[in-house]
């Protein structure tokens, strides 16, 4: 049998999700969060859904 070799849709669709939120909360004209605590935990599980996904797509190339 075949490996799956796609992407992970759960982390994908978690990083649109939480990388949209953390745009809006992007205030281009001050250049600035409009609540940086809330930005800071977006920023995290942004980050850590990316890694994930790229890691699970570097692990199943190896395969």
């Amino acid at each position: 049998m075949q490996e799956k070799k796609g992407i992970s849709i759960v982390w994908l669709i978690i990083g649109v999700i939480v990388g949209t939120a953390l745009y809006k909360q992007f205030d281009a004209y001050l250049g600035t969060f409009k609540n940086k605590g809330l930005a800071a935990v977006y920023f995290v599980t942004f980050a850590g859904a990316v890694f994930l996904l790229i890691k699970g797509m570097i692990n199943r190339s190896e395969k």
